[in-house]
């Protein structure tokens, strides 16, 4: 019998999430915004359609991150200002997570939400600072939005194509 085993790292109230998935062989990471109300036990429709896109591009799973560990089923529920503590401890167990994989596929998949708070632009820095030294491929699927944002999955059909992304241009273009 195969058992699943969950990855699943919260705090101790289950107000942040900093992991969601299964542990596999060949995951694909996925990072959105923030954390909605995706549990192990329930998912969300973004949870639900990011393991299907993985299913279909032949990933054995997912890792769903963060740019910001609060949950919160708006971004305009965020923090109004980010608590430093929480981008570090966020992009730290990023790292974690990644670092036993080579190669590493992200999805980045925050959508224009990004600019609803200043932070998640120097959240995004920080964790590609912590990946760097890391053998990543950043992905997005389908076209960048009109702002020049990779799209998050929740609306997005799955016949999109997946294309390579470009962090650092992206970064040096939005921070």
């Amino acid at each position: 019998m195969l058992v699943e085993k969950i990855w699943y790292e919260t705090d101790v109230n289950d107000r942040l999430r900093f992991v969601l998935g299964k542990y596999s062989t060949n995951p694909l990471f996925v990072i959105g915004l923030n954390p909605s109300t995706a549990t192990p036990e329930k998912s969300d429709i973004t949870f639900s359609k990011v393991q299907q896109f993985a299913r279909n591009d032949g990933f054995d799973g997912v890792v769903m991150l963060n740019l910001y560990p609060q949950r919160s089923t708006l971004p305009e529920g965020l923090h109004k200002r980010g608590q430093s503590r929480l981008i570090q401890e966020n992009a730290a167990k990023i790292k974690i997570a990644c670092s036993a994989f080579d190669p590493i596929y992200i999805w980045a998949a925050w959508g224009n939400q990004i600019e609803s708070r200043p932070y998640l632009i120097r959240s995004l820095q920080l964790i590609a600072d912590q990946l760097s030294s890391l053998p990543v491929k950043w992905l997005h699927r389908g076209p960048l939005t009109k702002a020049g944002h990779p799209r998050h999955p929740s609306r997005m059909g799955y016949q999109v194509d997946t294309f390579v992304f470009n962090l650092p241009d992206y970064l040096r273009k939005f921070s």
